[in-house]
């Protein structure tokens, strides 16, 4: 499992993958059509390839002081 946003063209393809995904570790921003969560390799495969979103990698950067 990958920590990882998907950014997906609309919300169509937004509940398309919900509705199938096989985890509870997620978090939808609606109105950026966007997931937030742990996916298996399979999982953002098919997001990226069939429902064309783009993928972020969970990125953590310290605060500036």
């Amino acid at each position: 499992m990958k920590t990882v946003t998907l950014i997906f063209p609309s919300m169509k393809e937004l509940w398309e993958f919900q509705k199938i995904l096989n985890t509870d570790n997620y978090e939808i921003v609606f109105h950026r059509c966007m997931v937030i969560g742990e996916f298996s390799k399979e999982m953002i495969e098919m997001a990226v390839n069939k429902l064309e979103a783009c993928v972020i990698a969970r990125q953590w950067f310290k605060p500036l002081l």
